[in-house]
């Protein structure tokens, strides 16, 4: 159970900070190597307090394919563009299917903040298991003591 709790209050966190630095580690690529050109908007589902906003849009590779692709991203909701248009993208050449809006993408702070949380959970951990060990060492240490009267009588 103990070790179920330690990897569940790690485990979550650490999944967590995975997540978050593949996409910061995308996005710093694209801002590094991508090649910008100029999407359109096919639709907008606003995001809700408990889900992300979408932005499905489409661009065009210099030899004429045409890529469509959903951006999610949290805390946005991309009210300011309308199905129809224009939106500045910034894709890998390597692999078009990596694009994203210009200006979007994890940023650093994202990184820091799952970082500490993932920290705090440690400590959480650390703490709680060290709390529950506690206990059990005095009960000992008062049997022992209890026994040692014992067998001086």
């Amino acid at each position: 159970m103990k070790l179920l709790s330690l990897s569940f209050v790690v485990g979550i966190p650490l999944l967590f900070l995975v997540v978050v630095w593949r996409r910061y580690a995308r996005a710093q690529l694209l801002r590094r190597e991508g090649v910008r050109v100029r999407g359109t908007v096919l639709r907008i589902e606003p995001g809700g307090s408990d889900s992300s906003a979408e932005l499905h849009y489409c661009f065009k590779l210099p030899d004429g394919r045409r890529v469509t692709h959903t951006y999610t991203q949290d805390g946005e909701s991309f009210d300011h563009l309308a199905p129809g248009a224009s939106v500045d993208i910034d894709y890998l050449p390597s692999n078009p299917k990596y694009s994203q809006p210009v200006g979007q993408g994890t940023r650093i702070w994202g990184v820091i903040l799952v970082a500490v949380m993932l920290v705090v959970a440690w400590v959480m951990a650390a703490g709680a298991a060290l709390k529950t060990h506690e206990p059990r060492a005095k009960e000992d240490a008062r049997d022992t003591a209890q026994r040692n009267k014992l067998g001086t009588y």
